[in-house]
């Protein structure tokens, strides 16, 4: 496996305690050969400095440098192997010791920042609990069950649901949507029944200014209050702010559907306002649409409060 790391930027995504870098420390490669350097700063690290040699299957030997925020000048060697993630971007798992101070050892990971336009419309997000999958005709069959058994699960959606013909102009859409860039639409895997359950999307996606929205989701009743949503929430909520770095991700509802609006707001987005005479519904009603968001600076306490243990 080769793999060159010139100009990929890095953020910490974990470390062991007696480490100091954290999220907010951010890794500049450069690559000549197979001789690796990098700068790093933020959070606790004024500036820092590696040097190292690139080796087979991608694995780096390296030594490093840096000056805290505390003025102390720290050194170290750390080993690191790459694993390339479903999107195409690199995550590097490492293992490191001091070379000063107490000589102490350990842990961290750090994953490659996407820029806004390497935001890759077909990836595939997971944990424990939930796959979510890029919608594809592939899941039609598999879930049109669903929207004939419920046909009032996008009851306050314009979008097309409830029949065979409404369900194929569903995935059109959907198609056409990530063909324009604009939308990236999911099928919902439940991994602890082994059941597909539904569908959920990012949309209105504005690379410049680094914002999308989540909505366009409809659940099997079976699978609804069960955490399931939360899971899926959880990936999206994650991928957009640590992965992508957008700035804010919207939620919009139907004045009329309080169940949604109940779900959106346990998620901790906050309410913004209300579009009046939105969008025209299929039966002719024109909805009041209700808007929410979370911006990238809410996140890390969102994380750890409304997300713990996830």
């Amino acid at each position: 496996m080769t793999i060159n790391y010139d100009n990929k930027k890095f953020r910490v995504l974990r470390n062991s305690e007696n480490g100091e870098t954290s999220s907010e420390t951010i890794f500049l490669y450069k690559q000549n050969g197979d001789i690796l350097t990098a700068t790093y700063s933020g959070g606790s690290i004024a500036t820092g400095h590696l040097i190292g040699r690139v080796e087979e299957e991608g694995k780096i030997n390296m030594r490093y440098h840096h000056l805290n925020t505390s003025g102390e000048l720290l050194t170290g060697i750390c080993r690191s192997s790459p694993e390339i993630l479903a999107d195409g971007r690199l995550r590097l798992h490492e293992t490191w010791q001091w070379t000063s101070g107490d000589g102490s050892k350990g842990k961290s990971t750090l994953e490659e920042i996407a820029t806004p336009a390497e935001m890759n419309l077909l990836i595939t997000l997971e944990n424990e609990r939930v796959k979510l999958e890029p919608l594809q005709q592939k899941h039609f069959e598999l879930l049109l069950p669903i929207a004939l058994k419920y046909p009032n699960l996008l009851q306050y959606s314009p979008s097309p649901f409830g029949s065979k013909a409404a369900l194929q102009e569903y995935f059109d859409i959907a198609t056409a949507g990530r063909f324009n860039k604009t939308r990236t639409a999911f099928a919902i895997f439940d991994k602890q029944k082994n059941e597909y359950a539904g569908s959920t999307s990012f949309g209105n996606i504005s690379p410049k200014d680094k914002r999308l929205e989540i909505g366009w989701t409809w659940l099997d009743e079976r699978f609804q209050g069960t955490g399931l949503n939360k899971n899926c929430k959880f990936l999206m909520l994650q991928y957009a702010f640590e992965s992508l770095h957008f700035e804010r991700v919207e939620f919009r509802s139907d004045r009329r559907n309080a169940k949604s609006r109940r779900a959106i707001e346990k998620l901790g987005a906050k309410y913004e306002g209300e579009l009046r005479s939105h969008l025209l519904m299929n039966d002719g009603y024109r909805r009041d649409t209700v808007y929410y968001s979370i911006l990238k600076a809410e996140w890390k306490n969102l994380k750890a409060s409304t997300f713990k243990g996830f």
